[in-house]
C-alpha cells in the first residue's frame, strides 16, 4: 500500500497480486506472467 498513491491504485495493485498468485498455483511461471501484463 505505500508504493500506492491512491485507492484506485491499490485496488488494481491487489487484483494483478492475486491474478499473478493464483497462476502461479496453476503452474503458470513468472516470464508468462509478464508476458500477460501480471508481472
Amino acid at each position: 500500500m505505500r508504493m500506492c498513491e491512491d485507492r484506485e491504485s491499490v485496488v488494481a495493485e491487489t487484483e494483478v497480486t492475486v491474478v499473478h498468485e493464483i497462476a502461479h498455483h496453476f503452474g503458470i511461471d513468472d516470464e508468462r506472467l509478464h508476458a500477460l501484463g501480471y508481472g
